[in-house]
């Protein structure tokens, strides 16, 4: 009996151990954007067939997003499976300070210093100099003898010390001069990225626990970490060559200056009949940091469109068609130190001759070692043959809201982004040699941004006939993930594998704007320097990390103020460089503040929809560097883009006519649900981005880990 009951046990836990083993691998394909509403609509609709499938077979649900529901601060704690308190990450901007300075950061990757030349560097040279020296003497002077020399002897061989004495100081000189001229050559330190993600991302975690995650357009992962068996190539969050989000140029004749969003505008200057010439701007000089390198460049007409010559590189290019990528190589100093970026060019008109070129972006096959954008090194070559876009936003959305280029240029533009994208997922995915795939597309967002007023007749922007013309874009943003899942499904799924399209916050109409400042300015709880009314427009190449963006607020009468997109801080005394408030006053300020926000209206429409505490949506390590109050808009309203960098000069709520016409990030989230899409079923309940990676895990078969604030979806709630 008891030797039948040991032989039970012992079937039983071999089948749970053979059940763990058969469990498939996990397909997770992060769509940015991906709203809830209009995927259902047109999965009823009939207009996506394989993610409907997906819905029959599996599961359909609003996933929610963080707040705010902003893509860093939500595609954090969907990597992480934890709030924005523990991943440090509360949206697009960080509150930085500068001294006295309140200064907009990039929020997901910050700059440190990193020590090339140091002092004991330069000391330990010099001195291995010298002893090599006195080593060469040594050993080149004669030998010492034993008996006294006389006459030409003696004269024989003081001369062969004097001539061993010299050649050793001019060795030695010469070696001092060449490290010298090295050091004067080379930069004592160099900036270099920090990634601010504070809690460990799935492709960390489950790559020390053996488990193989194969990552494309990770978010929140640049500078790309070393894994042991994990490959991965960084997503958001990757700046261009330049170190900003990403820098487009038109170059046109006369043209000069900066856009709003961060776009620039260059001369093209007539040199011959049909040919003209111009100055592309690359990283910043290591032994310069205030300058950039730069390259020359050559545009000669042609009968077929133009011959651009571009540091010694002729690319053929045809009006209104974007070329492939060129290789740039930027060079500094004496020695020769050489940078290489990828960039993309598209000839825009002939008469006049208009220019565009994309943002300069990282060589994903020849990287810098301390700016990886993949893990390993060779994983950017393995992917496809030829260069991909790096950069983590590389879309044209602000050349195009600035209205530099037109509809064609962004549309041709996402269109390529997202058939390299799906290139290379299919191309990972046939490998076969991962447990996990995790890929992100962001075009589906970006096209939204653009183009929500097509599917929105209460947008000012609205036209009718432009939106015919133009086609349903973001419905054929759609389309490609639905395609790509098709493709999945037939040529990489097997048995017990389990397919996931998630997406970080769905959408809402972008119609009224909103200056945050001028709202605070006429409750007199936000002022400027010299009783001033307004500060000038705002523009990212201007005052995103710089000191410029609050060097007109008078802080001495300044009580709140607001960084980014929906988010205030009390100018609080001991946390501020100038902080006036008492921490005693804090919470009947918040209280009143949170008040008069909700009873905002226009035109008898209220503006605000919530008003929460830092402390009230956040848990963890880092609650201390949230905002003390997350403003979420009723649907329609938004942030104006002055006024997520220190802008007064506008009214406090006016009707959005640009072209960026559709939002989420200081939309209330309960407003902008995303997608959580699964071909396995789980049971009914709601979802949170936290609760993707605890699912993650059950669905590999691996124990849930403490920490994490979401919970597995494959379990009754």
């Amino acid at each position: 009996m008891i030797r039948s009951l040991v032989v039970v046990g012992m079937v039983s836990l071999l089948s749970v151990g053979a059940s763990a083993q058969q469990k498939g691998r996990v397909v997770i394909i992060g769509v940015d954007g991906m709203d809830h509403a209009l995927t259902d609509q047109w999965l009823d609709a009939g207009e996506l067939p394989a993610l409907a499938w997906l819905r029959d077979q599996g599961s359909f649900r609003a996933l929610r997003p963080t707040n705010p529901a902003q893509s860093p601060t939500s595609w954090a704690s969907l990597v992480t499976g934890t709030n924005p308190g523990r991943t440090g990450i509360f949206g697009f901007l960080y509150r930085g300070i500068d001294g006295d300075d309140v200064v907009p950061e990039v929020a997901m990757v910050g700059r440190g210093e990193k020590e090339v030349v140091s002092s004991g560097l330069k000391t330990f040279c010099w001195i291995g100099i010298f002893l090599f020296g006195l080593l060469i003497l040594l050993i080149l002077r004669p030998r010492k003898v034993t008996q006294r020399l006389e006459g030409g002897d003696a004269r024989k061989w003081r001369r062969r010390n004097r001539i061993a004495a010299l050649v050793a100081i001019a060795i030695t000189a010469f070696l001092l001069l060449a490290a010298r001229y090295v050091f004067q050559n080379l930069p004592e330190s160099i900036s270099v990225p920090v990634n601010r993600l504070q809690a460990a991302p799935f492709w960390r975690t489950l790559d020390e626990e053996g488990v193989k995650v194969v990552s494309l357009g990770a978010p929140c992962a640049f500078p790309a970490p070393d894994l042991s068996c994990g490959q991965l190539q960084c997503g958001l969050g990757v700046p261009d060559l330049r170190g900003t989000p990403g820098t487009a140029v038109v170059y046109e004749p006369g043209g000069n200056g900066a856009t709003q969003m961060g776009s620039q505008r260059r001369s093209l200057v007539w040199s011959s009949e049909s040919e003209y010439t111009f100055t592309l701007d690359g990283p910043r000089d290591p032994l310069n940091p205030n300058q950039a390198l730069k390259l020359g460049g050559q545009l000669v007409l042609t009968a077929a469109g133009a011959d651009l010559t571009v540091g010694g590189i002729v690319t053929q290019l045809t009006r209104g068609v974007f070329s492939d990528f060129v290789t740039v190589t930027f060079s500094w100093g004496e020695l020769r130190g050489e940078v290489e970026g990828i960039v993309r060019f598209r000839l825009q008109s002939t008469d006049p001759p208009v220019l565009y070129q994309g943002p300069v972006q990282f060589h994903p096959g020849n990287q810098l070692p301390f700016a990886p954008v993949t893990f390993p090194f060779n994983h950017g070559g393995f992917l496809t043959e030829g260069p991909y876009a790096t950069a983590g936003w590389p879309s044209a959305t602000g050349p195009y809201q600035d209205e530099l280029i037109d509809d064609a240029t962004l549309l041709e533009q996402v269109g390529l982004l997202a058939a390299r994208r799906s290139q290379l997922t299919l191309r990972a995915a046939k490998r076969d040699d991962w447990r996990v795939l995790f890929s992100v597309f962001s075009t589906p967002d970006r096209v939204q941004h653009m183009f929500w007023r097509d599917i929105d007749p209460e947008h000012p922007n609205h036209d009718a006939e432009q939106a015919k013309s133009r086609g349903n874009v973001i419905l054929e943003s759609y389309r490609r993930i639905d395609r790509l899942v098709a493709k999945l499904q037939t040529d990489v799924l097997k048995e017990g594998d389990v397919l996931l399209v998630v997406s970080d916050h769905g959408f809402a109409p972008f119609r009224r704007a909103v200056n945050i400042n001028r709202w605070l300015a006429e409750e007199e709880w936000f002022a400027l320097k010299d009783g001033s009314e307004a500060s000038g427009p705002r523009s990212l190449e201007e005052h995103l990390g710089t000191k410029a963006a609050f060097g007109d607020v008078d802080w001495s009468k300044t009580r709140v103020f607001n960084l980014g997109l929906g988010r205030l801080w009390l100018n609080l005394r001991g946390r501020e460089p100038h902080g006036i408030v008492a921490p005693e006053e804090r919470d009947a300020l918040l209280t009143e503040v949170s008040r008069r926000l909700l009873e905002w209206k226009d035109h008898g429409r209220s503006v605000v929809r919530s008003v929460t505490r830092g402390e009230a949506l956040y848990s963890g390590g880092h609650v201390d560097e949230a905002p003390d109050l997350v403003i979420g808009f009723e649907r329609g309203y938004r942030i104006s883009w002055n006024a997520c960098l220190g802008g007064t000069e506008e009214d406090t709520v006016f009707d959005n006519r640009t072209r960026w016409s559709g939002d989420h990030c200081s939309v209330d989230p309960a407003l902008v649900p995303g997608v959580l899409l699964s071909s396995r079923k789980l049971p009914d309940g709601d979802a949170r981005v936290t609760d993707v990676y605890p699912t993650l895990r059950a669905l590999l078969g691996l124990e849930a880990v403490e920490g994490l604030d979401g919970r597995t979806l494959t379990e009754t709630r």
